[in-house]
């Protein structure tokens, strides 16, 4: 999978996140009986936003952090990707501050075991402060997300979209 994903990348000069979606559109859909090709799938809702809607808000994310961003925070490489520091809370999924600009290399490093050096490094340049700022976000309780609030912060006209 990786490799497709390099190739597609080196292929149509695009990040790592843009290959990823062109390759989920080039497989097959499913076919149903007469030879009729399956469209709707059953619409799930996190948080009441569905899953489509945040693949688009990750793909404006990602997209968003890179143009500011386009350099690696640990190589000074061009970046490929926007990594999420700590991704799990949806308080922090597309908060700005919590993306690292980084390669497709390093992002593989960040999910290894080695990702605990890079956590210090960035820890290390980005202070503590930042890193509190990071935590605390991390167990507000968030119960409803709106789609078009968080579209509003990343397109920079809300100060937060929870």
């Amino acid at each position: 999978m990786k490799k497709e994903i390099k190739k597609i990348c080196e292929e149509k000069d695009c990040s790592i996140s843009e290959a990823q979606y062109i390759l989920r559109e080039q497989k097959p859909k499913k076919k149903m009986k007469d030879n009729i090709t399956e469209i709707k799938k059953p619409v799930k809702i996190i948080m009441g936003l569905t899953t489509n809607e945040i693949s688009k808000l990750d793909r404006l994310y990602q997209q968003i952090l890179l143009l500011r961003h386009p350099i690696s925070e640990i190589s000074r490489k061009p970046a490929d990707c926007i990594h999420h520091f700590l991704r799990k809370p949806m308080a922090l999924r597309w908060w700005l501050k919590g993306g690292i600009p980084v390669t497709a290399e390093e992002h593989d490093i960040f999910h290894s075991a080695k990702g605990k050096e890079l956590d210090a490094i960035i820890i290390k340049k980005r202070g503590e402060e930042w890193y509190k700022e990071m935590k605390s976000r991390k167990f507000k309780i968030v119960k409803y997300i709106n789609y078009k609030s968080v579209m509003r912060y990343l397109n920079g006209d809300s100060a937060d979209y929870i």
